[in-house]
């Protein structure tokens, strides 16, 4: 028998939220871990959509969970494991009444300092943006449940953050290794087909942008230091990572705002000159189209939190 979970009309699910679900005490800023596939927040309105501002990937343990996510439905069966990335809209949810699972889940911001640390780590989450459903095998599925509890046991005892990113590169390059052998497979099966040099454009796109988000904000700049036509770069892009280059620049610079924000004493002129927006006026309207609230508004919030 198949239990229905119904899900809200929302606009999203921010990390903060999980914390509440959480089963460690400690990096709640980071990472949060959730022992109980059905605390999972899906909602309460089996019509509603939940994006999300974080990362998380769900392990089945028991039963079967379905979902769609961005558009294609999912059916995670025991032993599978799903990779949901930040902005991903997830709807139509259902659980069998078996169903048993856990999630590991990493806020935007510490996934991002994780991923752009080493190659491996980046193709890791490359790969995943293009085929989140994974299968492993029965030692795969101990190792990942092995870091799982090593999660845990580390996150309730007083540790260093250096331990903690240590732990996560080595789950996410153990990670790259499962994920590589399967696009290997669908590569001789001429399902993967982006091409290599496709997706090196996208990772020279994303390294440029690393480095110059704050004032470049258009995707003709970044097409002429590619050396590429922007269509050209747009279509890449949105084939190799799921996302335009807009929604890329959006949210490395909407963290970057963020950050100043909550962070610093510059006003919102101060705020808007450097990142080289036109006037405060316009960078306002960017901040209320891009989260909702103007950038004063935004401010006391994440003060607030």
């Amino acid at each position: 028998m198949i239990d229905t979970l119904h899900l809200d009309k929302i606009n999203g699910i921010s990390f903060r939220q999980l914390s509440e679900y959480s089963m460690t005490n400690c990096v709640e800023d980071k990472v949060v871990l959730i022992d109980n596939l059905s605390l999972f927040p899906f909602g309460k309105s089996k019509e509603g959509i939940i994006m999300t501002d974080f990362i998380a990937l769900l392990f089945c343990t028991e039963g079967h969970l379905e979902m769609n996510m961005d558009g294609r439905r999912y059916t995670l069966y025991k032993g599978d494991m799903m990779f949901c990335s930040q902005g991903v809209a997830l709807y139509g949810i259902t659980m069998s009444s078996s169903c048993k699972g856990k999630a590991l889940c990493l806020s935007w911001e510490y996934g991002q300092k994780l991923f752009l640390r080493s190659t491996c780590q980046w193709n890791s989450i490359l790969q995943l943006r293009h085929n989140p459903l994974l299968q492993p095998k029965i030692e795969e599925q101990k190792l990942y449940l092995a870091y799982y509890r090593l999660f845990v046991a580390k996150l309730n005892c007083y540790c260093y953050a250096s331990d903690i990113d240590c732990l996560f590169q080595g789950f996410f390059y153990d990670l790259y290794r499962m994920t590589d052998r399967h696009m290997m497979q669908k590569s001789q099966q001429k399902i993967f087909l982006t091409s290599l040099r496709q997706e090196d454009l996208f990772k020279r796109f994303i390294t440029l942008l690393k480095e110059k988000h704050s004032y470049e904000h258009f995707c003709s700049f970044y097409a002429k230091q590619l050396c590429v036509t922007p269509k050209y770069l747009t279509t890449v892009v949105k084939k190799v990572s799921g996302k335009s280059v807009s929604q890329w620049i959006d949210i490395y610079l909407i963290d970057q705002i963020t950050f100043h924000l909550k962070t610093t004493s510059l006003t919102i002129a101060e705020i808007a000159d450097k990142l080289n927006f036109s006037n405060a006026s316009f960078f306002g309207k960017y901040v209320k189209m891009h989260t909702g609230k103007s950038p004063t508004k935004l401010r006391q919030t994440l003060q607030a939190a």
